[in-house]
Parts: C-alpha cells; structure tokens; sequence
C-alpha cells in the first residue's frame, strides 16, 4: 500500500510548478525502492547491470541541488565510448552555456555509480538510490553525510538519457 503524506505531495507539485521536474519520473521505469537499493551490494547489482548493457555513446542531463530548491544546475552531457565529450548549463542566470566537461559534477553514468559508491566508503548517515529497471542505471541520488547537519548533502537527480548510438 502506498502512503502519500500532505507535505511530499506539496514540495512535489512546488519542485514540478517550478520548472525543476520538467520529466516527472515515470514510477514503471524506476526498480521499486527496496532495502538493497541503499547497499553495497546494490550498488554492485546495478552497476554490473549498466555494464552489461554496454552503452557507451550518450546524453546525459543530469542536475545537482542543495536543500534550496533555487540552486538548481542542469548540465547536458554528451558521453561517447564513456567519456565526456561536451557540456552545457542551464540555472536560473544561464541556459544552454558551454561549460567544460571538468566543471560537471557528475559527467557520466560511471561517476554517478562513483557518487554512490563514495557516500558508502565515507559511512554516509544515509544513501539513497533509486536505480533504472532497464538498464541499472541511477536515477535519483540522494546522500546525506552527517544527520541534523545542514548544506552537508548531495542530491543528484538524471533529469534525461538519451542513447546515442
């Protein structure tokens, strides 16, 4: 049974009006969040599934927020045999501005899976995944290093994938 409580359902809809969800997440492509999810041993699954998938040439459009949903960055990743081959930005200040590769947090899939992996190594209070079914690939990462600690966490959110070969 799914429980919907008033304040998510509010930040939500608030997020979505805002233009930060312009690609709500469909629930069908993402794995049902399950306990393995935010493990190591997940984090191996789906990784090991994202590798056998063998993309390698693609888009990425991936965002980066603190806790204020104002900061918000969207880069525009094209990747080719995995590595990152140009980039743009979009905020409130800029849209579509070419950016170098290096000033993406997160370029690639991999680095996402390395986000991940990171929040594990540092014993992270909490690790958050949410993995593509089709392909193992994160969707949504949400790390907080240190409970009751503000501005300590990363959210890192694939707002579009586009395969390229």
């Amino acid at each position: 049974m799914i429980r919907t409580f008033p304040l998510v359902g509010f930040l939500l809809f608030a997020a979505v009006s805002s233009g930060c969800g312009s690609n709500p997440l469909n629930p069908i492509e993402i794995e049902k969040k399950t306990d393995q999810n935010d493990t190591p041993e997940g984090l191996d699954l789906y990784r090991a599934r994202w590798s056998e998938s063998g993309i390698t040439d693609y888009r990425l459009g991936v965002f980066q927020r603190c806790v204020c949903v104002q900061n918000l960055i969207l880069y525009d990743v094209v990747v080719e045999n995995g590595v990152p081959i140009s980039a743009t930005k979009t905020s409130s200040q800029v849209e579509n501005e070419p950016v170098p590769v290096e000033d993406v947090p997160y370029p690639t899939i991999e680095s996402l899976f390395e986000l991940v992996e990171f929040g594990f190594e540092t014993q992270a209070d909490s690790v958050g995944v949410l993995y593509r079914t089709d392909n193992g690939r994160p969707q949504q990462i949400t790390i907080d290093f240190v409970r009751n600690v503000a501005d300590d966490e990363i959210n890192a959110y694939v707002e579009s994938f586009q395969e390229t070969n």
